[in-house]
């Protein structure tokens, strides 16, 4: 039995956190003031329909409604326009995604480890010593995680080997990634999977994150409201840099410096150094021009054929890499134990219906198959 008013304190605390008037909240709820104050006094009850519009229109889930002191995900992410990006429908729907999935953990309990990343604190402008510091971060961020070679599309394992949760959805090209922080529930980090989406920008933007998650800690804020910032800002640029040495060590490149000395067609050969690091060829390029092994001309030169030659695609395009093989494989032991529904492999997933049930109907193919043996 639900408490109207620890629901009604929670909607009023929420609101107030987000800074959404009462009248806001009532037009968006489709009542009147007098209601909403009723609402908000808990004289009044709230039905099951109306719970679902102030989820909607505060970006929460019913948990967070209903529950004392919920754990709210915080949100840091990228985006050219944040605030017309990332709208409270879109927050709402993926904190969903996020609540279904951590209930999946629970009930497989795995919710007993919870990975708080370290947390380093930089201040000052990005000048070389900056720069350092972020590499140095990298540096020791790779070898906690036992990488030694090239990260690329192993990115999504490791870091769920850590213990930081990775998700794929899709939900338009305006968003690459976010994250998302708790104390009680540890780290995640959300790419954008849509297809449009080369996959080597898909790993720039895990790294990116992991980026947020180590060095912007303090910006992750606990009321669950989404802090967004726009490309090119300085938090953001550190990040950049943060998953430029993360996934292209510099100790790698001068593997790069042997090919590109003796090289004929320096392009063809960026184009296929750059498959080997995993990241996209810009990517590539500006990390060499960053360390010298290019000169300004070069890299003016390489950044404008790339550009007149394949504009906005990505050349030489890795072949997709299959993500959420974590969530998966929690799913299949929780389908083992109490046979879930295809209703909560889409919420987890993100899939549509006919997906998920080709899922369900190949997990239970196979497990006929190992009990016929």
């Amino acid at each position: 039995m639900f408490s109207f008013d620890l629901i009604a304190k929670n909607i009023d605390r929420i609101r107030d956190d987000q800074g959404v008037t009462i009248e806001e909240l009532a037009r968006i709820v489709g009542v009147t003031r007098p209601t909403m104050y009723k609402y908000l006094r808990g004289e009044q009850p709230i039905d099951s329909a109306k719970l679902t519009k102030f989820c909607e229109a505060l970006g929460v889930t019913m948990r967070q409604l209903v529950e004392d002191e919920p754990d709210i995900f915080a949100f840091l992410f990228r985006a050219d326009n944040p605030k017309k990006n990332f709208t409270r429908e879109t927050q709402h729907l993926l904190i969903e995604h996020l609540d279904e999935y951590w209930s999946v953990i629970e009930a497989v309990g795995e919710d007993r480890v919870v990975m708080l990343p370290p947390s380093y604190r930089l201040e000052g402008k990005l000048d070389d010593v900056m720069k350092a510091q972020i590499r140095d971060i990298a540096d020791r961020t790779r070898n906690a995680l036992g990488v030694d070679g090239y990260v690329g599309k192993l990115i999504f394992q490791v870091l769920e080997d850590w213990h930081i949760h990775i998700l794929a959805y899709q939900f338009g090209r305006e968003i690459d990634a976010l994250s998302a922080y708790t104390q009680k529930r540890g780290a995640f980090i959300v790419v954008n999977d849509d297809a449009a989406i080369p996959e080597e920008r898909k790993i720039f933007s895990v790294a990116h994150e992991l980026g947020h998650l180590l060095l912007h800690r303090d910006q992750y804020r606990q009321n669950g409201e989404a802090y967004a910032k726009a490309r090119g800002n300085h938090e953001e640029r550190m990040a950049n840099f943060f998953a430029s040495y993360f996934l292209i060590p510099r100790a790698h490149l001068n593997e790069c410096v042997t090919v590109l000395h003796r090289s004929q067609n320096k392009l063809r050969d960026i184009l296929q150094l750059k498959r080997e690091f995993g990241v996209s060829a810009q990517a590539l390029i500006l990390a060499l021009h960053n360390e010298n092994v290019l000169s300004r001309t070069e890299y003016g030169y390489l950044k404008k054929q790339l550009e007149s030659r394949f504009g906005n695609n990505e050349p030489n395009p890795m072949p997709y890499v299959e993500k959420n093989i974590r969530a998966k494989a929690l799913l299949r032991r929780f389908h083992a134990d109490e046979c879930i529904s295809i209703s909560k492999v889409v919420s987890v997933l993100g899939i549509s219906h006919e997906d998920a049930n080709k899922l369900l109907a190949e997990w239970e193919r196979e497990d006929d198959i190992s009990h016929a043996f």
